[in-house]
């Protein structure tokens, strides 16, 4: 059986300047989620910050897997800023990353949100930004044809949307313990926006997840590695 048989695709709303992008994600994603019982559903990165909000305020009985889900985006955007090497760059985005790396609390002040834009838009500058997502560059030149027909992201947009959204964020995802859904977690051990592949298994097994952590892969353990096929299709339930 093909994976996509068991798969039921959810067209995003255009990103327009004139609304709240994540919210018109988040009302349309909870449409979509209230349309019909599903048995389950797959959120991949932000996808999952947005399940998140639509779990705040609707309950949902079948099984959710995650697939490398950013519990701080500002974090994960540090670690990637030190991975891509602009850490070492300057001195300015260097400061900010250790600020960053020290902080307990995850809720984002307004000279961190003005920080934080400046190190995605210093580490997307980045000629081979686009590599260091990917565990296996096999894989990366094998989906760069699907990936230049997506059109560009609109910069503006998720800007105005993030600095409404990330102040505001619930800074954790204890929604997913709290209704007693069952979850599984799939990380890519390569993945740039962790720091700690460890803690961040740690971090979900805490709450009561299961967590899958995929070696070799990327931020794209679902198009790098057969895990989703090998869950979806064969029942494997290979968890930690």
């Amino acid at each position: 059986m093909d994976i996509s048989e068991r798969i039921e695709f959810w067209d995003q709303p255009e990103p327009t300047t004139d609304n709240d992008i994540i919210d018109d994600l988040v009302s349309s994603l909870e449409k979509k989620i209230s349309s019909k019982s599903w048995e389950g559903i797959i959120a991949h990165s932000f996808g999952c910050d947005l399940l998140r909000e639509v779990l705040f305020k609707k309950k949902f009985l079948g099984k959710v897997i995650l697939i490398s889900p950013l519990k701080d985006i500002p974090m994960a955007f540090t670690s990637l800023a030190k991975k891509s090497g602009f850490f070492q760059q300057s001195l300015a985005l260097g400061q900010y990353v250790e600020e960053r790396t020290q902080k307990k609390e995850l809720n984002v002040s307004e000279n961190e949100l003005k920080e934080f834009w400046n190190t995605v838009q210093v580490v997307s500058s980045k000629k081979d930004y686009f590599h260091i997502f990917w565990g296996q560059l096999k894989f990366l030149n094998k989906f760069l044809d699907i990936a230049s027909a997506i059109p560009a992201l609109n910069l503006r947009v998720w800007q105005n949307g993030l600095n409404s959204y990330l102040p505001r964020n619930r800074s954790d995802f204890s929604v997913f313990s709290e209704s007693k859904i069952e979850v599984l977690v799939v990380l890519g051990a390569k993945d740039p926006y962790y720091d700690n592949i460890k803690m961040e298994v740690v971090y979900w097994k805490d709450l009561g997840c299961k967590a899958i952590v995929c070696d070799e892969a990327g931020h794209y353990p679902h198009l790098e590695t057969t895990i989703l096929h090998d869950i979806l299709i064969s029942n494997l339930d290979p968890c930690i």
